[in-house]
């Protein structure tokens, strides 16, 4: 069977990236200043793109579900893999929101315990020791031998 992607899914995909994108150059004004308190020059665009990004997500998400009924998932990966991948998807994209207010470590531990969780890991020695100590390893490997500043 032949799979197409429908130019909706193309145009509403592309729409909540560039929204992503464009929200998170908002917000990567200094703070403090006038521009992005409250009422400022940044509220509106922000208010804008924040809605452009839940609605797109929303057509998007509808037109991937849509896609796999058409399709069905008979000779494609199975339903739980599909899961899994919109659902790191969504961790990544909660990963680059946060990881310039938490820091790069802790940040860095969430995204790879959530991932984990979401692949099915559930030995507690091993969520606890790969979720700290790759993060603490890639810390360390970018400071002290490529001398290179993470957030």
């Amino acid at each position: 069977m032949k799979r197409t992607v429908s130019l909706s899914f193309l145009v509403s995909l592309a729409f909540f990236v560039v929204s992503v994108v464009w929200l998170r150059l908002t917000f990567a004004l200094p703070f403090n200043s006038p521009v992005t308190t409250f009422g400022g020059p940044a509220t509106f665009p922000a208010l804008v793109l924040g809605v452009m990004a839940s609605l797109s997500f929303i057509v998007t998400a509808a037109e991937f579900w849509k896609m796999l009924r058409e399709t069905g998932l008979k000779d494609g990966m199975p339903k739980e893999d599909i899961i899994r991948i919109v659902g790191l998807l969504c961790v990544m994209a909660v990963y680059v929101l946060v990881i310039e207010a938490a820091g790069y470590i802790p940040a860095t531990v969430g995204l790879v315990l959530a991932s984990l969780l979401l692949f099915g890991q559930r030995n507690k020695v091993i969520l606890a020791s790969v979720s700290v100590l790759f993060p603490l390893v890639i810390f360390l490997l970018f400071q002290q031998a490529l001398e290179v500043q993470l957030p």
